[in-house]
């Protein structure tokens, strides 16, 4: 069966998808969309704060996921006025709970930090359905006007303005490293705070 012409699909957790057309299979049941679909994510509060484009579209009717194929681009808008930019290869989005999953060459603008990663997580509280934090996942890197740092986890908490790396976490300005157990930017990266620290240089 084929839908054509400006078809929306509301999931019953809130996400609603728009595509050109749409086509089901009853024997995979499958709904796709090979051509451009935009998302736009489940309510926070009064507004809708998550917006996604992708290339191809499958939603299977017996899983809790949606999959965006390819190309993906959106932007998150948080209720302190910032904006985060975001693109993927892929993602996956959950029909059960508000969790969208970015997959592989993630990169994040977040002014004045640019972040990089294999996978990264839109986590959202389970009972108040409010935004929680952002998790990336695997060949983390995070860059800004001075430093830069890799890890192989990094968890954000917007509205703490805290960024904990782990796995590993170097901190890199200029010629000096900086490693530890955990490294955490506080109050947005103007504070650090780094746990059993081991320094080379003389990082200031």
């Amino acid at each position: 069966m084929r839908i054509e012409g400006n078809v929306e699909i509301e999931t019953s957790n809130g996400y609603i998808f728009s595509a050109p057309y749409v086509e089901y299979s009853a024997e995979k049941r499958l709904i796709e969309c090979q051509g451009v679909v935009t998302v736009r994510g489940p309510y926070e509060g009064n507004k809708r704060t998550l917006f996604m484009r992708a290339v191809g579209m499958r939603i299977p009717v017996t899983e809790r996921k949606m999959h965006l194929d390819r190309d993906v681009r959106g932007e998150k808008i948080f209720s302190e006025g910032k904006t985060l930019d975001f693109r993927s290869d892929s993602a996956v989005l959950s029909a059960s709970s508000q969790e969208a999953v970015l997959k592989q060459n993630v990169k994040i603008d977040y002014p004045p930090m640019k972040m990089t990663s294999q996978n990264a997580i839109f986590a959202y509280n389970e009972k108040t359905q409010d935004f929680q934090y952002l998790e990336l996942q695997g060949k983390v890197e995070l860059t800004d006007e001075k430093r830069r740092v890799v890890s192989e986890n990094l968890k954000v908490d917007i509205a703490k303005q805290e960024f904990l790396f782990s796995g590993q976490p170097r901190l890199y300005q200029g010629a000096d490293e900086l490693m530890g157990d955990q490294i955490i930017f506080m109050d947005n990266g103007k504070k650090v705070k780094v746990e059993k620290v081991k320094a080379k240089g003389t990082l200031e």
